[in-house]
């Protein structure tokens, strides 16, 4: 299974398992997240083999308030701790409000390294 497919199975408790590759869909419903890969890094050896790789994301979390936001972040931290995926939290984007959408977002961020 690939990293992205191991995470969202990790997050399908998540925001009502609301979870989107890079952009909700216009109609989705509050609260979701959204997460986007910002890197991999295969690791090599000095003969260039690749022993592991590490993954970077970015985990949007949107809601109607603050608070919610905050909640949501919390639950998605908590699911992706708890399964096998070996995690670093990385530091996050700044969170924020969109008068646009009516909406908060809290950002978090981590590492994976999958073999």
């Amino acid at each position: 299974m690939g990293i992205q497919a191991e995470i969202v199975t990790a997050l399908a408790s998540v925001a009502g398992g609301r979870v989107y590759p890079q952009v909700a869909p216009q109609s989705a419903a509050k609260p979701f997240v959204v997460y986007r890969m910002t890197g991999s890094d295969p690791l090599m050896t000095i003969d260039s083999v690749v022993h592991i790789t590490r993954y970077s994301f970015v985990f949007d979390c949107w809601a109607g308030t603050a608070q919610s936001a905050l909640d949501i972040a919390a639950s998605l931290r908590t699911a992706l701790e708890i399964d096998s995926l070996k995690w670093v939290r990385d530091p996050a984007p700044e969170n924020g409000y969109s008068p646009e959408s009516d909406e908060y977002v809290e950002s978090v961020a981590y590492s994976f390294w999958q073999v």
